[in-house]
């Protein structure tokens, strides 16, 4: 494991492997302003910019590491997720944007007698979102850490990739339908050179499925310019007309690795469903959002309209 020794040079960070040690650490913060990165390690730039990014706006930056079971169905890739503590620690010292990272054990996040989960009404919009469909209980696994997580950190400002958009939603409401502290930043989602959005699941891909997996921003950015194109010129496009137009681009693809699991279109703040809604595309922010797989590993990726 990465050496504690490490953490007397004063340009490095803080790391607090236990929740009772964590929050005798939060308790001297005081009044100070906290950002907070959460994570499950495998760091890669996106991670980096949400720091740098929490780093700019407050006083404090704390990021955890934390692979979560909860969030994990039976058939994904728990087991195999990589662990990567110590390159982990390396590129946040490295990027001097971490003051302290909190990394519990499993045992401490969820003890043998846990039985309290957070979990969203069945009446609630992910009922109809594709993501929801896909993975069921995933989001139930992710309100109920980042629940346990703001109340361990007590964060002023918690930052979040655009790239998991539902995910962004989720957390949202969760601390809206909560009452909790955290104000909520949603980072625009950082991308490799030909347009992939950098993910921890990237590392799975063999060179043949690299060179695929761009066509999922592809198709996703054609839509979104023809839609500033037309709204330019006054033309309306009805939403069903976004998704068909992504879902016939990336069902050309004959790959044998390759399959297009889902093409959708929503609200970026209530997560309402538009997919086939005939009437335009309404006042504010819509998410187009696509997911992939190439040999087995899931992709997913989105852009803003508005």
């Amino acid at each position: 494991m990465y050496s504690c020794l490490k953490q007397n040079n004063k340009d490095t960070m803080k790391i607090v492997k236990s929740i009772s040690e964590f929050r005798v650490l939060r308790s001297a913060l005081k009044n100070s302003s906290v950002g907070f990165v959460p994570t499950m390690g495998a760091l890669h730039e996106g991670h980096l910019t949400l720091m740098r990014q929490a780093k700019a706006q407050t006083e404090v930056t704390i990021a955890s590491l934390f692979v979560n079971p909860t969030q994990f169905g039976p058939n994904e890739d728990f087991s195999r997720y990589p662990r990567t503590f110590d390159s982990d620690c390396d590129k946040m010292i490295q990027s001097k944007s971490v003051d302290i990272l909190f990394a519990p054990e499993p045992t401490d996040m969820y003890a043998s007698d846990f039985c309290t989960s957070v979990v969203f009404d069945q009446g609630c919009f992910l009922k109809d979102q594709p993501e929801a469909k896909q993975r069921p209980g995933f989001f139930n696994g992710v309100a109920t850490v980042v629940t346990k997580l703001f109340n361990i950190v007590k964060p002023t400002d918690a930052f979040f990739g655009q790239k998991d958009a539902i995910q962004c939603i989720v957390v949202r409401k969760l601390v809206n339908d909560l009452n909790m502290d955290p104000i909520v930043h949603i980072v625009p989602t950082v991308r490799e050179p030909d347009g992939l959005a950098m993910s921890s699941r990237n590392r799975y891909l063999s060179e043949e499925d690299r060179l695929v997996a761009p066509v999922m921003y592809q198709a996703l950015l054609k839509a979104q310019s023809y839609y500033v194109e037309s709204k330019s010129v006054g033309k309306e496009i009805r939403c069903k007309d976004l998704v068909d137009m992504v879902r016939n681009d990336l069902s050309q693809h004959k790959n044998p690795n390759y399959s297009l699991e889902y093409v959708s279109l929503c609200c970026a703040h209530s997560g309402k469903i538009l997919d086939n809604s005939l009437d335009p595309l309404p006042p504010g922010d819509s998410v187009l959002s696509a997911v992939i797989k190439l040999s087995g590993t899931r992709l997913l990726d989105n852009v803003v309209l508005n």
